[in-house]
C-alpha cells in the first residue's frame, strides 16, 4: 500500500462512524454490578511475619544438617584414614 492509499484509507476510517453495539449487549452492560474492590487477605505485618516464618523453616533443618556434619566429619575422615595401604 503506497502512502497516498494509506493516506485515504485513514481519512475514510476518520469520516467514518462507529458500529452501534446490539441492544442485548447494552442491556447486559447497564445491568452488570461494578465489581468490589479487591481486599489484600493478609495484611502487610502478617506478610513479613510470613516472610520470617519462611526463612526459619529453611534456617532450622539446614543448619541442622550442617551441624551434623561437621560433628561426624571428623569421625569419617579418622575411619578412612586408618586403613592404610600395607
Amino acid at each position: 500500500m503506497i502512502d497516498r492509499e494509506q493516506n485515504k484509507f485513514e481519512e475514510q476510517l476518520r469520516r467514518s462512524r462507529p458500529a452501534k453495539p446490539p441492544e442485548e449487549m447494552w442491556s447486559r452492560l447497564l445491568a452488570a454490578k461494578q465489581p468490589k474492590k479487591a481486599r489484600s487477605a493478609v495484611p502487610l505485618p502478617a506478610l513479613a511475619a510470613l516472610g520470617w516464618r519462611r526463612v526459619l523453616q529453611l534456617f532450622v533443618p539446614t543448619a541442622s544438617l550442617a551441624l551434623l556434619a561437621l560433628l561426624l566429619w571428623p569421625s569419617l575422615t579418622r575411619r578412612g584414614n586408618d586403613k592404610a595401604p600395607g
